[in-house]
């Protein structure tokens, strides 16, 4: 039941940018070739699949992240974080999860990954339950549980320790050229990991950090590995 409620969590809307929908094709060979399968939704078990432990290689459109344990990495929060985003990015999977993953999701809309989305995540390298703003959001569901987040689009927003956007502050960033921006663990957000309760659009506070890869000018990475 856990790992159903898990599933659902990600997001769906009507949006008429086709070209950034998300989908996976994962490959059980390297290079693209053996046997494939498609997905347009989040998995958080691929033995439902019949594909647990063989991925080699992948083709992906969107934001997507990978885990070696089921439930996203919810019963193993030291185990490697894998994420990738592109348009028709093809390529084959680092050797930690060569072979090695069990769950995966997109990161926001189904069909259009580049919605400007703050998204906590209430464990480190992205794991556990997830929560998206679009808009501002005066009180978390998830309060005082972030500890990393990812920021897509082209601007800012500020974490708020309390309510109603209250108390200390931090603005955190996408990348340069609205790529997302990558907040991988605790240290990555300061004193607002474990802390933020609401969220605004825009940076409306003196105290900034950039994203983990910021200027790295690479579409992949591998995280807590």
């Amino acid at each position: 039941m856990y790992l159903l409620l898990l599933s659902v969590i990600c997001l769906f809307v009507h949006s008429s940018a086709k070209n950034h929908s998300q989908f996976i094709y994962l490959y059980d060979d390297l290079d693209q070739v053996g046997e494939m399968l498609t997905l347009s939704e989040c998995t958080s078990s691929l033995e439902s699949k019949g594909f647990d432990n063989r991925a080699r290689s992948m083709c992906i459109n969107g934001l997507w992240l990978f885990y070696p344990d089921e439930g996203f990495n919810i019963n193993d929060i030291e185990g490697p974080t894998y994420w990738v985003y592109g348009d028709n990015h093809c390529e084959n999977m680092p050797s930690p999860l060569d072979q090695q993953v069990s769950s995966l999701r997109f990161h926001g809309y189904q069909n259009n990954w580049r919605v400007p989305l703050l998204t906590t995540y209430t464990g480190e390298f992205f794991t556990g339950d997830e929560e998206s703003a679009l808009f501002d959001r005066f009180e978390y569901t998830n309060d005082d549980s972030a500890m990393s987040l990812i920021v897509t689009g082209c601007y800012p927003w500020t974490i708020y320790e309390h309510s109603r956007y209250n108390g200390r502050c931090l603005c955190v960033y996408p990348d340069e050229d609205c790529n997302p921006g990558f907040y991988s663990q605790s240290t990555s957000l300061g004193v607002l990991a474990g802390e933020a309760s609401s969220c605004r659009q825009g940076c409306l506070c003196e105290e900034k950090l950039m994203p983990d890869n910021y200027k790295s000018k690479s579409n992949f990475g591998k995280i807590n590995n």
